[in-house]
């Protein structure tokens, strides 16, 4: 029995590599007209024009870009860090480039596919940091199980998601330091926010709440001096401490002291340096001409904007762009163009290897040793396995009100046999967060 199922866990280990190769394999060839565009927009000369002023000295980055900061905010950019990040990036591509004779778009193409990655592992690191609370009460978090087939899917909805079409007003193709900077910013700043305040839950004391009020005062003010796509985290990230739990029921006040402590740090640092920032720039734009881009024009055709904004984002939403950049090299007469031979294989094939990757993650009923959860810490046993059987301390309560030792071996058993399930290929998609942190074990959820 042991080697039918040591036998069954290598087929399923195998098919498993196999459709992970093809989503990467299909991800890359969808990603890869946005991975190396051309270099275009304002990155033109960025890239020139810091080879040239740094020398290939990061000190002198950091002069340079406090040199510029009487001009920069004389115009009503208060962003001073996105373009100290944006040119602490370009050094490196122009010194790679330079040193290996390659063009700039290669070396900026794996500027984009390491920020991807960037933003794909801050994206799991918030779903790992939600929480929610079983039939019980007891907070539980995803499993390993859920994290794998969620980064997964990100994976593939960001390659089919990605558009090359207009590179000079896309998002994709330019600008990648402060695009694919802000979902790391967005999606970091709640798993951060999250986190903190199940650590200032769990410890419940001043020393905890005073380093995490720190943090994200700090947060706070880097998100306002930021690009202003990472706004986009304060919205979220005031939704999210409002429903995520950070302790068990029995514990609801101790977690909401937890999310005044955390809410108050973050949230009215927020409001200042943004109430701070908008009165310097009214002032500053009364005196003279500021950037375009800093002055708030409400109205009709400030939502019809974002309404586009936001559909462009998805596919099949690009066709004005794609159009007005067919007409430019004259083949307007060509739109729309239908799906490629190629396009439909590899999207296919996608598709088909996702859905492997979805069902070979599923616990199998075959196998015979028992579903159990994994602690928080993952260094021992989880209280609750997924069968049902009865955790070893409750059934040795029951053996000592009067019932038998066949109850308390049984759960020792399944206990003890933990280690064996991930051997056989079998995890909760649940596992126990922590009661009020990292640190606690509580009960896991199983499997629907």
């Amino acid at each position: 029995m042991q080697e039918h199922a040591a036998q069954h866990w290598t087929e399923r280990r195998l098919v498993r590599v196999i459709a992970i190769l093809v989503l990467l394999l299909c991800a890359f060839v969808f990603l890869y007209p946005v991975l190396f565009a051309s270099v275009n927009a304002d990155d033109r000369y960025w890239y020139l024009w810091v080879g040239w002023r740094a020398d290939g000295s990061v000190l002198e980055i950091f002069r340079w870009t406090a040199g510029r900061l009487d001009r920069v905010i004389d115009i009503g950019r208060l962003n001073a860090l996105t373009q100290l990040e944006r040119r602490l990036v370009a050094l490196p591509v122009m010194e790679a480039a330079v040193t290996t004779s390659t063009p700039i778009f290669i070396w900026q193409g794996v500027v984009k596919l390491l920020l991807a990655a960037a933003s794909t592992l801050s994206g799991l690191a918030l779903v790992r940091s939600l929480r929610w609370r079983d039939a019980n009460g007891h907070l539980v978090r995803a499993g390993r199980r859920t994290l794998y087939l969620a980064g997964v899917a990100s994976i593939v909805a960001v390659a089919v998601g990605a558009q090359a079409q207009g590179e000079t007003r896309n998002g994709w193709t330019a600008y990648p330091v402060n695009t694919y900077g802000s979902a790391i910013l967005i999606f970091g700043t709640v798993a951060l926010l999250l986190w903190l305040t199940r650590l200032v839950a769990e410890r419940s004391s001043r020393k905890m709440a005073i380093i995490a009020a720190v943090i994200l005062v700090l947060l706070a003010i880097f998100t306002g001096l930021s690009y202003e796509l990472g706004y986009a985290a304060i919205p979220v990230a005031a939704v999210a401490l409002l429903v995520v739990p950070v302790t068990d029921a029995s514990l609801r006040s101790v977690g909401r002291r937890a999310k005044l402590v955390t809410g108050l740090a973050y949230f009215s640092t927020v409001a200042v340096v943004f109430a701070a920032m908008r009165l310097f720039i009214a002032h500053i734009c009364a005196e003279h001409d500021c950037y375009s881009g800093v002055t708030v024009v409400l109205g009709r055709p400030a939502a019809r904007t974002m309404v586009y904004n936001f559909l462009s984002g998805f596919p099949g939403f690009g066709g004005t762009e794609l159009r007005n950049d067919m007409k430019a090299v004259g083949w307007a007469d060509q739109y729309p163009v239908g799906p490629t031979a190629w396009s439909v294989l590899f999207g296919l094939a996608a598709a088909v290897a996702l859905m492997l990757v979805w069902w070979n993650r599923r616990p199998d009923p075959a196998d015979e040793t028992p579903l159990t959860s994994t602690p928080a810490d993952g260094t021992s046993s989880a209280d609750t396995p997924a069968d049902g059987t009865l955790p070893a301390g409750e059934a040795a309560a029951r053996v000592s009100a009067g019932g038998n030792g066949q109850v308390a071996a049984s759960a020792a058993d399944h206990v003890a046999g933990s280690a064996a399930d991930h051997v056989a290929g079998s995890a909760a998609d649940h596992v126990p967060g922590s009661a009020t942190g990292d640190g606690a074990e509580v009960p896991g959820e199983p499997d629907a």
